[in-house]
């Protein structure tokens, strides 16, 4: 049964990821299409040109999703291997991630995570008393 729980949190995390990557790829083809309208208005302001930012904004938000996804990545693995600290990882996760299109991943991933069987078990790992 724990392990059951512990399979549904880590499907979630992935789904989680996988919402994350799709929003990110969709909002840069969105911002790009809006950036090239902007710039195209510019077309007779071409000293204004130049102080366009350009894809700032693009980068921070796919380093976002890539540090997200590295750190999902290793979370996953050591969750499978039973370390501690991931349990805490992939809560942090899924709270991180549960204001966006992955809601409903990330609540059923947090209330399989945080199951009295999986709880009991990462806490005595963590030598947590509650």
């Amino acid at each position: 049964m724990k392990e059951q729980k512990l399979k549904r949190g880590i499907l979630c995390l992935y789904i989680a990821m996988l919402v994350q990557v799709l929003s990110s790829v969709y909002n840069f083809f969105l911002g790009y299409s809006a950036y090239r309208e902007a710039y195209k208005g510019l077309a007779e302001f071409p000293e204004l040109r130049a102080q366009v930012p350009g894809f700032t904004y693009f980068g921070i938000s796919t380093m976002w999703t890539v540090g997200l996804l590295v750190l999902t990545y290793f979370v996953i693995g050591d969750l499978k291997r039973g370390k501690a600290w991931a349990w805490i990882g992939a809560i942090s996760i899924l709270l991180v991630t549960s204001p966006s299109f992955a809601l409903p991943a990330s609540i059923f991933g947090l209330i399989s995570l945080l199951d009295q069987d999986v709880r009991s078990e990462y806490l005595a790992k963590l030598d947590v008393k509650l």
